[in-house]
């Protein structure tokens, strides 16, 4: 066998490893996004550590590959992916021996639109992203990215049986030992459906491929099919106390993730000078321009309980036009004879009553709301979110 031959083997089979990149030749579609957006809505800055610089969240395109049993995503970012390797945790020991994955700075959670029928899905993300996706994309399937993806399931699962307990007890005052185990398989179950948790992912210079099985997809993806990606900065050593505060707006833990901050800091994002430490911690996400980007991270109310609400792609770019959000409602009672419905404070029941409505009574009167027709699907959403942070 000649030399030349032999080497030119060696260099294909080079070309086609992990290490050099994938052997994607012809992938189902490529979602592209503009660079230099990784600033959330337009105020966020990295940390100072010496292992995050402006560029690390900036993803600039996602795309898919379908195999025999499953799709192989790959996303890619403006700088180097940085590795775990050498990394010293908090506890002084080697971050790999917490981190198995070759990266340990990035969260990618992409939510799909499988159905790409408006509101017939879930429109929920992972805790503490102070955001919501659109009733219009709302989804079937969550694919979450993480340098620990058995805890970040696991964190997940407690955070839902909590909020699952308390949303409970608010309506019956205690829960029997029998209605905790059906919450905790319920959680178990609709985790395992909705959420997949990738732990055969391929990091290589700029670039990470994770694989999804069809299994859980149900097929390779459809053109029909949408996209909302999120990008935040993973935190692989999480201290959350799920116990405490679980669904107040400001308070949320952020799973897995970095935090944002007024100011300038070390060890979590901070912001330009005057900003707002209350906006979504999502560094950037899958859109077609910087102006969306900023829009729909801008929009949010804090007073009301409002999430900022993320749009998707389809495969080919273009993002799914929304309906303006009708104004913020503030559970304040509505003048009368303005034809609005009334959601009266419980602040103003109080004052009249001199009995302060429970959780379970103002969630009976926003299910009535809803069957009669008074407020939209998405007014309901919101003010439910805004009851249970009462809790």
């Amino acid at each position: 066998m000649r030399p030349s031959y032999v080497l030119v083997c060696i260099f294909t089979l080079l070309l086609q490893s992990p290490a050099c990149g994938p052997a994607f030749a012809d992938p189902l579609f490529t979602i592209a996004d503009p660079r230099g957006d990784d600033h959330g809505g337009g105020e966020i800055v990295y940390p100072g550590r010496s292992d995050f610089e402006k560029g690390d969240l900036d993803i600039l395109a996602l795309s898919a590959d379908a195999v025999e049993d499953g799709t192989w995503f790959e996303a890619r970012f403006a700088n180097r992916i940085r590795s775990p390797k050498d990394k010293i945790s908090y506890d002084n020991t080697r971050l790999t021996t917490l981190v198995h994955e070759d990266f340990y700075t990035i969260n990618l959670e992409i939510y799909i639109d499988t159905d790409a029928v408006p509101h017939s899905g879930n429109t929920e993300v992972m805790p503490g992203r102070k955001a919501v996706v659109a009733g219009e994309c709302a989804w079937e399937k969550a694919v979450i990215v993480t340098p620990r993806p058995q805890v970040a399931e696991t964190l997940l699962r407690e955070f839902l049986v909590k909020v699952r307990k308390e949303a409970f007890k608010a309506e019956h005052g205690r829960i029997p030992k029998e209605e905790t185990k059906k919450i905790k398989k319920s959680v178990k179950e609709e985790v395992g459906e909705q959420f997949f948790f990738s732990n055969r992912i391929e990091v290589w210079g700029r670039s990470m491929r994770f694989f999804v099985p069809d299994d859980f997809l149900g097929s390779q993806p459809k053109d029909h099919w949408r996209y909302v990606a999120v990008v935040t900065g993973a935190d692989p050593e999480p201290t959350m106390d799920i116990s405490i505060n679980v669904l107040n707006y400001k308070r949320t833990s952020p799973l897995m993730m970095i935090p944002v901050e007024s100011g300038r800091s070390r060890d979590v994002f901070g912001l330009e000078s005057g900003a707002d430490p209350e906006q979504p911690p999502i560094i950037d996400l899958l859109l077609p321009t910087t102006g969306l980007q900023r829009r729909l991270l801008g929009d949010y109310d804090v007073v009301a309980g409002r999430f900022a609400r993320l749009t998707g792609v389809t495969a080919r770019g273009e993002a799914i036009e929304l309906p303006p959000r009708p104004p913020a409602r503030r559970e304040a009672a509505e003048p009368a004879g303005t034809g609005a419905a009334e959601v009266t404070s419980p602040e103003a029941v109080e004052k009249e009553t001199g009995e302060k409505p429970s959780i379970a009574e103002r969630l009976k009167e926003l299910n009535r709301l809803l069957e009669d027709k008074l407020i939209t699907q998405e007014e309901y959403d919101e003010l439910r979110l805004k009851i249970l942070m009462d809790l």
